[in-house]
């Protein structure tokens, strides 16, 4: 829910109690492993997953496998799955351990015997085909067996299991960047918490143009994801853009009217991370010198940056439309008119092999000329030189056919203007 801050105009996200976020976190965490699990077992190919480690050296894969408050390994710590045809199980072989036992059957029941010797004689017993260990050349987070313990495991296991183990890479892989729809349903949340603390960041309640610093922008954000009950996966950044700033100005820099801000910030919630960036925009008052140009500058800027990084709006729109397709007939069909017509007209007009515009050659060297005099035949066209193709014109088709059919005679009428 949003509530008013004592801050004053602007809302902020409440979060919910650790106690609630511990108990959702473990409810999809159960899910995860007893009903995703398996299926990317069976997709990747494996039937064993071992993963091995130590207190103080945790397996970064084994940190998103345990229980909100379970925190760190213990002693020596060992999970264990087997997706053999309809069976599935997921093991704790490491010390008994009551959080871990709301996931995890316990297999390791005799703590007085040697660790690795009773693993030897479970893996022994399900006799799998393809065992998969954290070890990867490629992928640092699934490269968390140590080499101590790889050795151990190996000496350990008898030798027909010791030629099945390979590395677990292509399922921890999956693990980790599989998402359950439970899941997706809360990066909204997420999403839109991180963007409101950006909007008061960036707002007169925590800047002072000409008196506050990026630095003290990034750490009012450190307090609010505190105070939310939170933590930040990488340091909340804010840099400024300049005309005649070298490089970013960060670390202290002072933030001033027409500085372009960039926010950059990363928050952890119900287990999940989100990766937030967001550009703004420092009012220049109206009574600064070509105020007004440089609102215009800047709004274009936000324009163009707005198409290159896709808005909020548009990436949340886009998820719900994943699964539908569209039809490109419309698209083929406006290209070949456009293309047959304009070259009829003498235009030089290059067929694209996939995109929704054209850029045909301008009829005058000058394509920022050849734009402006379109517009005495009602004609709106973008030059190429904002594109990196000057003597070129950008045309869109991505719109009615009635539209552009009714555009053709005016093209006819600006080429008859050049004979």
């Amino acid at each position: 829910m949003k509530e008013k801050t004592e801050r004053g105009v602007f809302m902020t996200w409440q979060t919910v109690s650790l106690k609630k976020q511990f108990e959702v976190f473990d409810n999809s965490l159960r899910y995860r492993i007893h009903n995703l699990l398996p299926q990317l077992m069976e997709e990747t190919g494996y039937d064993m997953w071992i993963i091995l480690c130590r207190e103080y050296n945790e397996d970064p894969v084994f940190t998103t496998m345990i229980p909100s408050l379970c925190l760190t390994a213990r002693r020596l710590s060992c999970l264990v799955f087997v997706k053999q045809g309809d069976h599935f199980g997921a093991y704790n072989f490491g010390r008994p351990d009551e959080r871990l036992a709301t996931v995890y059957t316990q297999a390791y029941t005799d703590i007085k015997k040697d660790q690795m010797e009773e693993l030897s004689a479970f893996v022994r017993k399900w006799n799998p085909q393809k065992i998969g260990i954290n070890c990867s050349a490629t992928f640092a987070l699934c490269d968390g067996l140590s080499k101590e313990l790889y050795d151990k495991l190996s000496a350990a296991l008898d030798e027909q299991d010791r030629a099945k183990l390979c590395s677990a890479a292509p399922l921890a892989i999956r693990w980790i960047e599989a998402r359950t729809e439970e899941e997706l349903s809360r990066y909204r949340t997420i999403y839109g918490l991180a963007m409101d603390i950006c909007e008061e960041a960036f707002s007169r309640s925590v800047i002072v143009p000409g008196v506050t610093t990026t630095t003290e922008v990034e750490e009012w954000i450190a307090q609010e994801i505190n105070r939310l009950g939170l933590r930040f996966w990488f340091s909340p950044h804010v840099d400024v853009q300049r005309q005649g700033l070298e490089g970013l100005g960060s670390c202290g820099e002072i933030i001033r009217h027409g500085d372009l801000l960039h926010y950059d910030v990363g928050i952890c919630y119900f287990g999940l991370c989100s990766d937030s960036q967001r550009l703004g925009y420092v009012l220049v008052p109206g009574k600064v010198t070509d105020s007004k140009e440089v609102y215009a500058a800047v709004a274009g800027a936000g324009r163009s940056l707005g198409y290159v990084n896709a808005p909020s709006l548009f990436q949340q729109v886009t998820s719900l439309c994943c699964d539908l397709t569209s039809d490109l007939s419309v698209y083929e069909h406006n290209c070949k008119l456009l293309v047959s017509a304009l070259r009829e007209m003498g235009y030089h007009v290059a067929e694209p092999g996939g995109a929704f515009y054209l850029f045909p050659r301008s009829l005058e060297s000058d394509d920022m000329a050849f734009s402006e005099r379109a517009k005495q035949f009602d004609l709106l066209l973008v030059p190429g030189s904002g594109f990196g193709a000057p003597g070129h014109f950008r045309l869109a088709y991505c719109v009615q056919t009635e539209m552009i059919e009714r555009a053709l005679p005016k093209f006819k009428e600006l080429a008859d203007s050049y004979r």
